[in-house]
Parts: C-alpha cells; structure tokens; sequence
C-alpha cells in the first residue's frame, strides 16, 4: 500500500468479478482494497479512510442498496461516494434511491473499462486536489495557531521581562541613591580610596540600569509599528538636540547631508540614528576629534543611509558578528557598552523591511549603511 495513494474498495460477493475488477483498476494510482460481502465492506470501511466505493448491487445476506444505506447512517462513511455496478436493467432499479444513499454512478455488467476506469481517474484526480487543499488549510491553521501561541508566549514574556526590569532596577536605584548621599554629606570625611569605591559604584549602578533598559527597549521591538511619513532633516535635528551633551562632551562634530522623506516609524528611526552616533562616539580614536558623516542616496526602490565615522574601525571578521545581540568588538574590551546597541538597529531596519551592513578597516573608521524601502511611502 502506497500512503500517497487515495483508497478504493470494490464490494463484490463473486471473487471472479473482483478479480476482473482489480485487473482493469490496477493501473490507477489507488490502493486497492477488496469486500465479498456488505458485512465485510463495512467493516472495512471503518478501519480506512476511502476515496470511493465500486459496489454489486445483488449481493445476498445484505446487497448493496443496503450497505449503502448503513454507510449513510455513520458519520465515519456517510460521505463516501459509491458507483454502483449491477447487472439489472436501469427500468428495474430505483435510481433515484441509488443517488440518495450516495451513489455518484450505475454502471450495467457487463463493464466499459475504459469508461470505469476514465470515471475513477477522473474521481482520484478530484479527491488529490481536494485532500492537497485540506492539507493546505490544516497548516494554514497550525501556522494561525503557532501564531497565536506566539503572540501569548512573547506577551507573557514581556509581562516577565517587565517585571524582572523593575525588580532589577529598584535595588540599584536604592544603592545608587545611597552612593550619592554618602558622596553628597560625608564627601570631605572620606579618604582618596572611599572617594573611588561610591564613585565607582554610582557609575557602575548607572551602567547596569542603562544596560536593563535597552535590553527592555530591544524586547519591546515587534512588528506592529505605528509608520508615518518622517523628515529625516527635522528628525535629526531633534537627535541632535537629546544628544547634545554627549556630542559637547566628546568633540564630535557631525556633517548632515540634506536628508529625504521616508516612511516608518519616528521613535524607532530616531533610536536608529541615536544608537549609531553614540556608537561612532563610544568607539572613537583617543587622540582625535570625532567626525561623524550622514547622507542618503536614492536606489530603485530605496533609500541608502550612510553614517561613517572616523573611529577605531572593524575587523573584517567581525562585520557579521556586531549585529548579533550581547556582541562586542573584541579591539574595544575597554570600552562601555554592552553589545545591545547595533543589535537594536538590525531589529529596526528588518522591521521596516530594510538591511544593515558596515564597510570598515582597523584604524580608518567605519560607514554603517542601512535602507529603508519606498514601497510604503
């Protein structure tokens, strides 16, 4: 038995029949299985699935008007179809009970085997469609239902992680406030070595609070997105500004290009731009001022972003490995950061349907290029 292959019963109480009936069936695609009674038929019938039914009508004990009328009566096999084969005159037969117990066909004995066989190729063809749709719909509905589960598994993963965030970052806001207090009020009591160790701490605290918090920003990144047209220029004005104390303090000076309008998702593409100019501040050369260069292209059916900086650059081996989250540059060990920062930007160009990359070189700095498609806007 092929399990590809759709089931056919043939019901026949005269093995000779059956015998010149599975002959001429042989050749279908079907696995043929074979009744001498009604009795036996529906036994069968409830320990397979089949395609259809080739019945005798005269069959003693039970004949096939009443095997078909058992058949309708079990939810199992009322559906299965039945051509009927029999050696009466149609004027002798009831036809139209025949077709309310489900028979598709009367064929009279003797057989037309090219018309029997042309009808069940016909009915195989037909069955293979419709169980390849059901096979279609029954994934459909697992991938709805994996979906689902999902959707409840990363909520209740959110509910988790904002929890656990909260109860994280109260301990540290708690020892942070107290390393404050101590500096604050006891600050000329303490020694050079007491000095450091608060100060230490409240950095330290800082750093672990920043590090909960964009881990809990990158969790949050799913694809319902709220998008809407976005000026660039005007957006990176505004990074600009929250950045401001970072770019004074570290003598960045930074080059912006007249920028287009896209369409995506404000918060989202600012935190893009915010994560790239800090990056190309954290990773700068200790004796030089830090340049910072943005500009756009137009492609076919995108926009081209390019932000390069003039930094500690990239090894080669290292291009695909930055982008992945808890991942750091091994050149920049000394270096504040916790390898969450370019793993955010990969999430939000993806979101938008767009792709990361950088062209870098230890020693000569970095360009970050990533695109957002026009299709949206």
């Amino acid at each position: 038995m092929n399990p590809e292959y759709p089931n056919l019963l043939i019901v026949d109480d005269q093995p000779r029949e059956r015998i010149a009936l599975r002959t001429v069936l042989e050749p279908l695609e079907v696995n043929l299985f074979e009744a001498a009674s009604g009795q036996e038929a529906l036994a069968l019938l409830l320990r397979h699935s089949f395609m259809l039914v080739v019945m005798d009508v005269r069959m003693p004990v039970m004949d096939g008007m009443e095997t078909a009328e058992l058949m309708r009566k079990n939810k199992a096999t009322s559906s299965i179809p039945i051509i009927f084969l029999t050696a009466y005159d149609k004027q002798e037969l009831s036809i139209l009970q025949g077709y309310q117990l489900g028979a598709i066909d009367y064929m009279l004995k003797p057989i037309n085997e090219d018309v029997l066989l042309n009808k069940i190729d016909v009915f195989a063809r037909f069955y293979r469609f419709e169980r390849e749709r059901e096979q279609e719909r029954e994934q459909e509905r697992e991938r709805e239902r994996q979906a689902a589960e999902l959707r409840r598994s990363n909520e209740e993963l959110l509910r988790f992680a904002n929890i656990v965030s909260h109860d994280l970052k109260e301990p540290l806001r708690t020892v942070r406030g107290f390393a404050k207090r101590l500096i604050r009020r006891h600050y000329e009591l303490l020694d050079d070595e007491g000095r450091e160790a608060l100060e230490f701490m409240v950095d330290a605290t800082g750093r672990m609070s920043q590090f909960i918090q964009n881990l809990m920003d990158y969790s949050k990144l799913d694809g319902n997105l709220a998008f809407s047209p976005l000026d660039c220029n005007a957006l990176l004005g505004t990074v600009e500004k929250d950045l401001s104390a970072v770019i004074t303090e570290a003598g960045c000076t930074l080059h912006i290009a007249d920028l287009p309008q896209i369409y995506g998702s404000r918060s989202e593409i600012m935190a893009l731009f915010q994560n790239l100019i800090t990056n190309a501040i954290k990773f700068r050369k200790p004796d030089k001022p830090v340049l910072v260069g943005i500009q756009a292209r137009e492609n076919l059916d995108s926009w081209e972003f390019e932000v390069s900086d003039n930094g500690i650059g990239i090894a080669e081996d290292q291009h695909q490995r930055i982008f992945e989250i808890f991942r750091r540059l091994q050149s920049a060990s000394s270096t504040e950061g916790a390898g969450i920062g370019l793993a955010h930007c990969k999430r939000i160009v993806e979101l938008h349907g767009g792709q990361i990359w950088v062209e870098s070189e230890p020693g000569k700095g970095s360009t970050f290029f990533f695109t957002i498609p026009k299709s949206a806007e």
